[in-house]
């Protein structure tokens, strides 16, 4: 639905100027160029707007990554998008925000639950990127499903003590090579673009 979308865009917008706890609803009608009443009739109140906004993100990022992923075999290369779309491109997104912390606080306040499903939706991409490499996994003793979580986990870890975006890459790389490694392959491992 455009109006959905167009609410979402302008929510992100305004969030990102003023923080979770500050943006309010009429500001996002205001960005939207709705009518308040019309963004009422679609989100009842700020913590749907949110879990609406991490279900838009969650799918856009999916999106990216299964259009990118189709077009190579190579696990090395699925790491690398499954990373930048999940985690080195919101990782810069957050940082470049004047209040961070609160946009992180927010979310995670008001929209746990919506988090946890794109967090499962996530793992159970990157479970489907390691299937073709079960018989590998599971004689390393675990199986793609372990794989996809810790590896989830993992990167989740490297966003939260990154000191910075090159110091993430590093992060990334080094949990690239493990898994890789894991699988049999020969890694010729390189730092993952941002792009």
């Amino acid at each position: 639905m455009k109006n959905r979308d167009t609410i979402i865009e302008a929510a992100i917008n305004v969030i990102s100027r003023h923080g979770v706890k500050r943006a309010t609803m009429n500001d996002v009608a205001a960005e939207a160029g709705v009518a308040r009443q019309t963004l009422y009739n679609v989100y009842a109140n700020k913590e749907d707007l949110l879990r609406a906004m991490i279900r838009y993100k969650c799918e856009q990022s999916l999106a990216a990554i299964r259009c990118e992923a189709s077009g190579t075999e190579d696990l090395g290369e699925k790491l690398d998008i499954f990373f930048r779309y999940h985690v080195i491109r919101p990782f810069e997104a957050i940082r470049s925000l004047p209040d961070s912390k609160d946009l992180i606080d927010g979310f995670n306040d008001a929209a746990r639950d919506e988090l946890a499903i794109a967090h499962e939706k996530h793992r159970a991409e990157l479970q489907k990127m390691l299937n073709p490499h079960g018989d590998r996994i599971k004689a390393a003793g675990m199986t793609p499903r372990e794989l996809s979580d810790s590896i989830q986990g993992s990167a989740k870890g490297a966003k939260m003590v990154a000191r910075d975006t090159r110091h993430l890459l590093k992060l990334l790389n080094a949990l690239k090579l493990m898994v890789l490694t894991t699988v049999g392959e020969n890694p010729a491992v390189d730092v993952p673009a941002a792009r």
